[in-house]
């Protein structure tokens, strides 16, 4: 209750300020101030005491009802949920915002309720309910669908709402939940922004800020702030954007009841730009309407959805587009869509922002300048660190985020995790199919060398001298050693494929780490190019490093991720080369004394001395008598 008491006071004491300012330059009544308060008991009374069928819906915090107040005025009033943390610091929010803007497309707050337990706030009653119910709602809202004249004043309306939040009102407001369901429409239909309580405040000359709370509707929210936290008065105009793009062809932003292709607003009618059919997104129940304001109206809702941040215009240039008649709007490029491959960058890509004349978007990239700050939302402060105007005058400020899933299967599925498995599936069973056929027996031969290579190093490492290695594509190989310790040597076949194919597998999940490992796989076999006294062995060499030069060109010159493909490919030939190894020589027993054996048994030995001096110990064992390949004992030793 504490945490009540002192929003509370703050909110009276709020309320009395406002109320004490002098009015523009009219005589207010001595009593205002009470104006501005509505006591419990009225609200009860004139909501029928909350009742349902008085109920008009349910906001970001809480209920909101009609009512009846005793001067004859029709209120809209909302009701903070007490079980909601979030709700609270919203209501405190959407005061405090509120009571310093004023604007005709803005919702106008009347008061508020705060009596012990019970916090409300008191708005204008608008009677046409809100945009979507028009656009999206039953049969009954559809039979009267809104003209293109209603629709065309909305979406001019709420772009001087917005323009007024970004750099017309006393501080600058970041709304961050654009929607048609925040769309209130008063009895001539004309718009009203409401829902205030996720907007932020921007202090001084910030031009964005990072946040670590993301809030807002999935479909309307910007690309950079959906996935990064990235917030600035660019996130307002893409959801803004996205709201164009629903008024015009009368949709919501995700629908699958259009199919595949369809059921993305913002590609739908990317793709339509692109084949000049633009008109045909334009909602059916629209009879009559003018051709040139619909496709300025597309293109708009398209430059506000870019991907870059500066390339999307700002408010003030979009009231410019929808007043003049004389306005030459710019080409969009693709538009942002949150879970798509794509990138965004504060850095602008196009024209918006090169052309100087009066009659193009100049002063678009203004927020890329300035200071930026961290919304730390744990403490309920905002810390501003400044930018080096050193470093800002010789170079520009760039931020880039890749947004490209790491793996994902187009217009399917883009959840890297199954995508990966299955992938990995796929190759194992390509390998399977292929094991005898000559098309893998480049690829056997490179993986049992890589084997065979394991237990050279190690005898070098041991000291020892190596004569040469022999190589089989179906009997394995076998490395000419003397010297060297041998009990090390052994096992350093089975830990090298192994070590190969989980370096391989793991490089392949990002292109950046492929190429390293493509690079070292060259170098390798560029080394053994220079050592090798075998033509086959060399010729070997020899194609595997073209090969996988051409692929490596055509990653870099084509959109195809070919070569983390094959990196993957090959560390998954590795693995299960280590797999055969296992069953080779453990189950089926065709080889005596192999590496996988001597493994097995040196790690007998590592975990029978661990287990005499650790208290619990994991106990690995790989039998060969019992033909179990994998055993793991958990016990307690015993005390002393």
């Amino acid at each position: 209750m504490g945490l009540l008491s002192r929003l509370v006071a703050c909110l009276t004491t709020t309320l009395r300020l406002k109320s004490s300012r002098p009015g523009d330059g009219e005589d207010a009544p001595d009593d205002s101030s009470n104006d501005l308060f509505f006591d419990l008991r009225t609200l009860q009374v004139a909501t029928n005491f909350f009742s349902e069928l008085n109920q008009l819906g349910h906001g970001g915090f809480g209920p909101v009802y009609k009512g009846l107040i005793p001067n004859g005025q029709e209120v809209a009033v909302k009701k903070l949920s007490l079980t909601s943390r979030q709700g609270l610091r919203e209501f405190t929010n959407e005061v405090k915002l509120l009571l310093r803007i004023q604007h005709k497309n803005l919702v106008t707050l009347l008061g508020c309720c705060a009596e012990g337990p019970e916090m409300m706030l008191v708005y204008e009653y608008l009677p046409n309910k809100s945009l979507d119910y028009f656009l999206f709602g039953d049969n009954s809202s559809k039979s009267s669908p809104l003209n293109w004249p209603t629709r065309f004043r909305i979406v001019t309306g709420v772009a001087r709402g917005l323009l007024y939040l970004h750099e017309e009102a006393p501080v600058r407001i970041i709304h961050r939940d654009i929607k048609a369901s925040n769309i209130l429409l008063d009895e001539q239909l004309n718009p009203k922004i409401s829902d205030f309580g996720l907007a932020r405040l921007f202090p001084g000359e910030d031009t964005h800020v990072n946040t670590f709370r993301i809030s807002g509707t999935h479909g309307y929210m910007a690309p950079e702030y959906a996935m990064h936290g990235y917030l600035s008065v660019k996130t307002d105009v893409f959801s803004y954007g996205v709201l164009v793009l629903e008024i015009v062809s009368g949709r919501k932003n995700t629908d699958r009841r259009y199919g595949i292709e369809k059921a993305d607003l913002l590609s739908y009618a990317w793709n339509l730009f692109q084949q000049r059919k633009t008109l045909e997104l334009v909602d059916p129940s629209l009879e009559k309407y003018n051709r040139d304001e619909v496709a300025m109206c597309i293109q708009l809702g398209l430059l506000c959805c870019q991907q870059s941040i500066p390339d999307r215009p700002d408010m003030n240039s979009v009231h410019l587009m929808l007043s003049s008649d004389s306005f030459t709007l710019p080409k969009p490029g693709r538009p942002g869509i949150q879970g798509r491959g794509a990138s965004w960058t504060t850095t602008s890509t196009s024209a918006l922002t090169a052309d100087t004349n009066a009659s193009t978007l100049t002063g678009v990239t203004k927020a890329s300048g300035g200071n930026s700050s961290v919304e730390d939302y744990s403490r309920n402060s905002i810390s501003v660190s400044s930018i080096d105007e050193e470093i800002k005058r010789s170079r520009p400020i760039t931020t880039e985020t890749k947004m490209k899933p790491n793996w994902e299967l187009r217009n399917c599925c883009n959840h890297e995790q199954v995508v990966f498995l299955v992938t990995v599936s796929v190759c194992t069973v390509v390998i399977l199919a292929l094991w005898r056929t000559v098309l893998l027996r480049p690829f056997k031969l490179v993986t049992v060398f890589l084997h065979e290579a394991s237990h050279a190093v190690a005898c070098k490492l041991t000291c020892g001298h190596v004569e040469g290695i022999q190589v089989h594509a179906d009997e394995g190989g076998t490395p000419q050693t003397r010297g060297g310790v041998y009990w090390l040597i052994l096992p350093a076949g089975y830990l090298g494929s192994s070590f190969w194919g989980m370096v391989l597998i793991l490089a392949s999940t990002n292109l950046l780490t492929a190429r390293i490992a493509a690079g070292c796989f060259i170098a390798a076999l560029l080394v053994v190019l220079l050592v090798a006294k075998n033509w086959t062995l060399r010729g070997l060499c020899i194609g595997f490093v073209v090969f996988i030069g051409v692929i490596w060109v055509l990653q870099e010159t084509t959109k195809a991720r070919i070569l983390r493909y094959v990196i993957l490919f090959i560390g998954v030939m590795n693995s299960l080369f280590s797999v055969y190894d296992i069953y080779d020589d453990l189950i089926s027993r065709r080889v005596h004394s192999s590496d996988a054996e001597k493994f097995a048994e040196g790690i007998d030995l590592f975990f029978v001395s661990v287990r005499s001096n650790v208290p619990w110990s994991c106990y690995i064992v790989l039998t060969s008598e019992e033909k179990e390949v994998l055993l793991i004992l958990v016990y307690p030793r015993a005390a002393a």
